[in-house]
C-alpha cells in the first residue's frame, strides 16, 4: 500500500475484510501481521501506507530472522512501485498477485524469478472492487484449508462481484 489517497483507502478497505473472529491484526509500528485463529494457520504481511516503501526492506527482514518464504506475493497500488514488491518473490513463490493497473506487463519478469508460480494481473486498470474480495476469498479459502482450483475460484469469485466491467481484465 503507497502514501496517496488510492493507497490510503484500498489499506482501510484490505483492513476491513480481516476484522472477523476468524482473524487477528497484529501492529508492528509500519507493518501489520494479520494471522488466522481459526481453522489452517495463514500469516499475512502488509505494510501500512505512511511506509510504503520503507517497510517492505522491514518485513523482507523479518521473514528472514523467521525463516519465512512467501507462498503468496500481492502488490497493490500503483505499478511503478512493483519492483519493490518484487523484491520478496523467490523461487519458491506459489502466487503472484499483482493488482496494479496495467500489471500483465511484469509476468516475464514474475516468470524469472518464480518459473512454476500462477500469476494474476491486470490487463487495464487494478481496483479495489476485485483486489479486495480476490484477496479475502483467497485467504478464507487457505484458512479453511481448502486447494484453490482455478476455475472454480474464478468462478466463485465473478459470481460474488460480477464478471463484466474490470473483473473481465484480470
Amino acid at each position: 500500500f503507497f502514501d496517496d489517497d488510492d493507497g490510503k483507502d484500498s489499506y482501510q478497505s484490505f483492513i476491513s475484510n480481516f476484522k472477523s473472529s476468524n482473524w487477528r491484526i497484529e501492529d508492528n509500528d509500519k507493518w501489520i501481521k494479520i494471522l488466522s485463529v481459526k481453522g489452517y494457520p495463514v500469516q499475512i504481511f502488509a505494510n501500512k501506507p505512511e511506509y510504503d516503501i520503507y517497510a517492505q526492506p522491514e518485513i523482507f527482514q523479518h521473514f528472514a530472522d523467521e525463516g519465512i518464504e512467501p507462498a503468496i506475493i500481492v502488490h497493490r497500488g500503483h505499478s511503478f512501485y512493483v519492483d519493490y514488491t518484487m523484491k520478496g518473490i523467490s523461487k519458491t513463490t506459489k502466487v503472484v498477485f499483482l493488482g496494479s493497473c496495467g500489471s500483465y506487463h511484469n509476468i516475464t519478469k514474475v516468470l524469472e524469478l518464480s518459473p512454476q508460480a500462477h500469476i494474476i494481473s491486470s490487463k487495464q486498470t487494478g481496483t479495489a472492487r476485485v483486489n479486495d474480495p480476490l484477496i479475502k476469498q483467497m485467504s478464507e479459502d487457505l484458512r479453511a484449508s481448502k486447494s484453490i482450483d482455478w476455475p472454480e475460484f474464478w468462478k466463485r469469485l465473478g459470481n460474488k462481484i460480477g464478471t463484466g466491467g474490470v473483473f473481465s481484465d484480470y
